[in-house]
């Protein structure tokens, strides 16, 4: 997995020229000073909770000892704060449903919260396999350690060994397993190796910024994902000329206090993108999938997320197998601008495309049932080629559900899935 973070233009050109559909090199000089700016005020903090929490590590271990291995053949659904969760939140469910079916080994779908996002999928009956907190601030006590009913206590959570200790000692206080991975530097990798006796290699991660982004290398590196989903990483929330009304458009339950406890107010950047909606089917090309385009609101940090995401994606995407499926719709993710900050390219259909031109059968712009119906008939025509089941057999996703990818009798269509949906490749 590519882990290291941009240096130059040149360096990335090299790895893979489509990177100057994404990027320029004022960006990327750009990108680099945000980093090391994010480090410099915060590697502080960072080692504080490291060297705190390490009496955790040695309780629960690593995310690597836990689960390595656990996603092979799995796809990850990454369930964020954006929203767009609330367009989904009813397919998610069942999605949900049809996962119980099956023993925890064998169920196709890993779903995972990320940081606010425990408390209102638990509310929901959605019980995620993982919860991730990279936060290592407090501000997130109240969403994680407030009000959680006991059956859900018991929930695993996926949390830097620099994220907040009182987090962690409450969740572990509360009966809840963790298992931590580790970012920094040499000075971090250093005291963990000499407090644990152990390699920092094998636990460690270069931390891309935002939550999802993390996530998906967490997914590649220790869990074997080669299948990843996204609900609610918008990156973006409608557009206002009101500060006040794009602090509302920031979360699916429209509360910004974590931002101002947390001493960031995105919500001050009056910026603009297109984002993606209203994903469907062409009845002319089968799996060609069509899309509108809208003006969203985004800021200054999720455009940098935006870019650090698919910069990654192409620097990877002849390197590994993996499957990106960017369900965030109205979300920014993925689309990109042949020109840009002109006010005249801004409502040019011509001058927006998806990443799924540049990189076929890597990234994947899907409505979330979209993502579901296509994993589930390429695991149903692997079965079938290798004679684990019969050839055209059918199966009901959750019979008696209202909805369309729930009710549906999935058949393998072989020569559809080589050909068409691009899924195998």
């Amino acid at each position: 997995m590519q882990d290291r973070e941009p240096h130059t233009f040149e360096e990335l050109m090299e790895e893979n020229y489509l990177v100057r559909k994404v990027i320029s090199p004022e960006m990327v000089g750009w990108m680099s000073q945000s980093n090391e700016h994010t480090v410099g005020t915060f590697n502080d903090l960072w080692f504080y909770n490291l060297r705190e929490n390490l009496k955790y590590y040695a309780k629960h271990g690593s995310l690597l000892d836990s689960f390595g291995g656990f996603g092979v053949d799995k796809a990850v659904i990454a369930v964020g704060g954006g929203p767009s969760f609330n367009i989904n939140k009813d397919v998610l469910k069942q999605i949900y449903d049809y996962n119980l079916q099956f023993p925890l080994e064998q169920q196709p779908f890993i779903i995972i919260a990320t940081n606010k996002q425990f408390k209102p999928l638990i509310e929901m009956g959605i019980y995620p396999h993982l919860t991730l907190l990279i936060d290592a601030g407090d501000a997130l006590y109240p969403q994680l350690c407030e009000g959680i009913p006991k059956y859900a206590r018991k929930s695993i959570l996926m949390a830097g060994l620099h994220t907040s200790p009182k987090i962690i000692k409450q969740w572990d206080k509360q009966g809840g397993e963790i298992c931590f991975y580790l970012i920094g530097k040499s000075k971090e990798k250093k005291y963990f190796e000499k407090k644990t006796g152990e390699d920092a290699e094998r636990i460690h991660i270069q931390q891309a910024g935002n939550v999802m982004n993390t996530l998906w290398i967490l997914c590649q590196h220790f869990l074997g994902t080669r299948v990843f989903m996204t609900v609610g990483n918008d990156m973006a929330f409608p557009y206002s000329k009101n500060a006040d009304t794009r602090r509302l458009g920031f979360y699916a339950d429209k509360d910004y206090k974590l931002n101002i406890a947390n001493k960031h107010d995105d919500a001050k950047d009056e910026l603009g993108w297109m984002g993606f909606y209203n994903l469907h089917e062409s009845s002319v090309v089968p799996g060609k999938i069509l899309y509108d385009l809208k003006p969203m609101g985004t800021s200054r940090s999720f455009w940098l997320y935006k870019i650090w995401m698919e910069v990654q994606a192409l620097l990877v995407a002849d390197k590994y197998s993996f499957k990106y499926y960017n369900c965030s719709e109205s979300g920014i993710l993925g689309v990109l601008a042949k020109k840009q900050g002109h006010q005249t390219v801004m409502h040019n259909r011509d001058n927006w495309y998806l990443m799924d031109e540049l990189i076929p059968n890597r990234w994947c712009t899907r409505t979330l049932a979209q993502a579901f119906k296509e994993f589930v008939e390429v695991k149903l025509w692997q079965k079938q080629r290798s004679g684990e089941i019969r050839t055209g057999a059918g199966y009901v996703i959750a019979p008696g559900s209202q909805t369309d990818i729930a009710k549906t009798i999935v058949q393998t269509e072989r020569d559809r899935l080589l050909t068409g949906s691009g899924i195998i490749s």
